[in-house]
């Protein structure tokens, strides 16, 4: 096993360094931290991804086209549009997050958040063959891609459980795995490493995407209003953004310094300690008493039918074969997004871009967690 530590438990990714990495969804919230962090590392950083449409947003407000090599705004459903951009740019690696991700906007635009996760993915695996180049790519899905079809899971989730969804949203993430292991079994590795991800509710600052718990809470606290929660009762993994974004990194750097990536699995979860779920609820008073502020209320939907009520998924093999162990736990992740958005919305001098190199150095600089994943293993 080639480790991505030092001897220090210190993450180091020196394969980066000059790497051309193209990233699909660049200005989103996890490619916004996922730029900064490979630009960081030395890489040279690529984008495709819609123009923003947010007044604000994180690739925004850190003013990270000053950080890009080079991208470009366009849509992943545009076959030709993604095959120029990987034959122009002749990325290394890409990293593909361009994703409709918002649950109850799949349940709202069905065939558009299909054609976007399915299509799209289609659209990245087929220029990578075409492109007659040797690219890593990595295919980021979500821990929704598991058939969970009690609505409650008895364990989290293992890599070789049975794929499937009860909603849209769960149901193109679990087509874009399908879609990959096809291209995989039919392809194999002539392009290069592939393989997909899986993660779960991710938390930082800088996400100012609608019907986002944490940024909803702040913004309620600082117009003095409730806020309103559809399925507060509804337990998640939540982790920081840095968590799986370290995961990726450990991948894509396995499999840029190891001869033998080929026996290396091909789906991976990337998830917290399971004694990090929390309901909706248990969050937004952590947020409440950290701000010292705030009150909500529960406002039934519709859509509430719709999504899971717990959801956990074991990331043993990423521990044991990738030595990847989450660096910081619930704790420490919340009280790190609450603070940055606390200090964004007070601070008018608020640093954006410096505040998540300072979360990034802080996080290459954690301990791992030796507690991490054993409360899964004593289970088993």
């Amino acid at each position: 096993m080639i480790s991505s530590t030092d001897n220090n438990n210190k993450p180091r990714f020196n394969s980066m360094r000059g790497k051309k990495i193209l990233i699909t969804g660049h200005t989103g919230f996890k490619g916004s931290w996922l730029s900064i962090w490979l630009d960081k590392l030395g890489a040279n950083v690529y984008g495709l991804a819609l123009p923003l449409e947010l007044r604000t947003s994180l690739f925004k407000v850190a003013s990270l086209e000053s950080i890009m090599t080079d991208f470009t705004y366009g849509d992943v459903r545009d076959f030709e549009l993604v095959k120029d951009t990987i034959d122009r740019f002749e990325p290394d690696a890409i990293i593909h997050l361009a994703a409709q991700a918002i649950v109850h906007e799949a349940i709202a635009s069905p065939r558009s958040t299909f054609e976007t996760n399915v299509m799209g993915t289609v659209n990245v695996l087929e220029a990578v063959r075409l492109s007659n180049r040797y690219i890593h790519t990595i295919i980021v899905t979500s821990d929704k891609c598991y058939e969970n079809s009690l609505g409650a899971q008895i364990k989290p989730f293992t890599e070789s459980a049975r794929l499937g969804g009860k909603e849209p949203y769960a149901a193109s993430k679990a087509a874009a795995e399908l879609v990959t292991n096809a291209y995989l079994n039919t392809y194999g590795t002539d392009s290069g490493y592939t393989g997909t991800v899986r993660a779960g509710n991710v938390i930082g600052g800088g996400d100012f995407a609608p019907n986002r718990l944490i940024p909803d809470a702040i913004k309620a606290i600082a117009s003095q209003r409730s806020l309103s929660l559809r399925a507060p009762n509804s337990v998640r993994p939540w982790q920081h953004v840095l968590t799986p974004l370290h995961g990726y990194l450990v991948l894509l750097d396995r499999v840029f310094s190891d001869q033998n990536w080929r026996h290396l699995p091909t789906a991976w979860n990337f998830g917290p300690d399971s004694k990090d779920t929390r309901t909706v609820s248990d969050v937004v008073a952590i947020v409440h008493g950290l701000a010292k502020s705030g009150t909500w209320h529960m406002s039934p939907s519709p859509l509430s039918r719709h999504e899971t009520k717990f959801l956990a998924i074991d990331s043993s093999q990423a521990r044991n074969c990738l030595d990847w162990i989450p660096r910081w736990d619930f704790d420490e992740s919340i009280n790190r997004t609450v603070r940055w958005y606390l200090k964004y919305s007070q601070d008018q001098h608020f640093d954006s871009y410096k505040h998540c190199i300072n979360d990034i150095n802080a996080y290459e600089q954690s301990e791992p967690k030796p507690s991490a994943f054993e409360s899964i293993e004593a289970a088993k």
